[in-house]
């Protein structure tokens, strides 16, 4: 105790020891280049602390904050002995030097414990590889639940037209009737089961899309940060190369977080209850036409009788915004564009429907206009995500309708869906 007393009384008397010059038979050159790495090395720990620190301060919900700050300091006293160690060529305060590394082996010793203690933490970060086997996966999913209901809508028509022929044989009407009746019931417990299946199924797959989609936000936010303040902090020093593949990462971590806010958009959408109220079709599509950007002055719009239905205003206005900018996008080539809009009556439904004289599809590709990040053109050539058509068939089918299109190559497309003339959703349950 007593030595450590001294030690501490005596912490800046630097007579009893020579200067670093004097301490060996150092050459010109062999001392300026020992005090330059020790500067250099103080330097860059400095410069490492201090952008660290900026991270964890700038963006407070980054995740490891306290390893942050922890690493931070650890750095920058590091890099204060190196500088001890410049300053001793002029100054001997070996005891002072003394001091400070001991503190550093302190500051060391916590940040190895703060390193193991996240440990567990580190290992459990999904990888970008994980993440895309995750994506795929749910694509997957999609695509069998896809291949279920049209299995569904097949086996429902083959058991219609079964039906229609028992009621065609008149000289066996009785028994006739009685098949009937027992096969409307097999096909109704059948259906309901089969319904019951497919809202679990797309239950587990929005619960899925989200949980997906929002695991993937943080370390993505992460990597555009870091790419990002990379290259503001070191422009100068990137050639025109390193420039082009910093931007085209930056540009694509923006393209993947709004892929993920679009996954969580439509996720949200099955979770909205529906607002079942008179509106005013003609009135929502005259505003998703005055709403468009600038520059679309050239298209000519031809909106015919708008037939009003109780539906839920909000969503509906989406559906109209991602149709009229649909079909602006694809026929924008043309010299003079035109959309004809309209609606008819069909029964308890109205059909309405959006035409434009664009560049049209390829109908044996028709099956993944509605799926989630489908593409018919180039991203290239057409801009977008490739989410707008999966949201309006969410809507529609929420309404209890149904949304399709037709098309030819170079000779535009139309697109239709059909909204019912009633005052409930989708699952039944009564609305305002």
């Amino acid at each position: 105790m007593r030595s450590l007393s001294d030690l501490f009384r005596q912490l800046f008397d630097s007579s009893d020891w020579p200067q670093g010059w004097q301490n060996g038979n150092w050459t010109d050159l062999e001392g300026w280049m020992h005090i330059a790495g020790d500067g250099l090395i103080w330097l860059v720990c400095t410069a490492m602390a201090v952008a660290m620190a900026r991270i964890a301060f700038r963006r407070g919900n980054v995740a490891f904050l306290r390893v942050f700050y922890t690493l931070a300091i650890f750095m920058a006293l590091c890099g204060i002995t190196h500088l001890s160690g410049v300053l001793m060529f002029w100054v001997p305060v070996y005891r002072v030097d003394t001091v400070l590394r001991a503190i550093v082996a302190l500051a060391g010793i916590y940040t190895l414990y703060r390193l193991l203690r996240n440990m567990r933490a580190f290992r459990a970060m999904r990888t970008e590889a994980e993440q895309e086997r995750e994506v795929t996966r749910r694509r997957e999913a999609e695509e069998k639940v896809r291949i279920l209901q049209a299995e569904l809508d097949r086996n429902l028509q083959e058991k219609k037209a079964e039906a229609e022929r028992i009621l065609q044989d008149v000289t066996a009407l009785r028994n006739a009737e009685a098949k009937l009746r027992t096969r409307n019931m097999e096909l109704e417990q059948q259906a309901a089961e089969h319904g019951r299946k497919l809202e679990a199924m797309n239950r587990e797959l929005e619960v899925f899309s989200y949980s997906v989609s929002h695991d993937m936000r943080a370390p993505l936010r992460i990597i555009g940060g870091y790419t990002d303040m990379l290259y503001t902090d070191h422009k100068e020093v990137f050639n025109e190369e390193s420039k082009r593949l910093m931007d085209a990462v930056i540009a694509n971590t923006r393209h993947m977080s709004e892929m993920i806010d679009a996954l969580l958009n439509l996720s949200r959408l099955s979770q909205k209850d529906l607002m079942i109220l008179p509106a005013d079709m003609d009135g929502m599509v005259r505003s998703a036409v005055a709403g468009l950007p600038a520059g679309n002055d050239t298209v000519n719009f031809v909106i015919g009788d708008m037939i009003p239905v109780a539906c839920d205003s909000v969503l509906m206005r989406q559906v109209w915004h991602h149709l009229v900018a649909n079909a602006i996008k694809f026929s924008a080539r043309q010299p003079q564009p035109v959309i004809k809009i309209g609606s008819e009556q069909r029964g308890d439904k109205v059909l309405y429907y959006v035409r434009d004289n664009g560049v049209g599809f390829d109908m044996k590709y028709a099956h993944k206009l509605f799926g989630m990040f489908q593409r018919l053109h180039k991203k290239t050539d057409m801009d977008g995500q490739g989410t707008g058509l999966a949201i309006v068939q969410r809507i529609v089918l929420k309404h209890g309708g149904y949304v399709w299109a037709e098309s030819e190559e170079n000779k535009g497309a139309t697109f239709y869906f059909t909204l019912p003339i009633k005052n409930t959703d989708h699952d039944g349950n009564r609305t305002n």
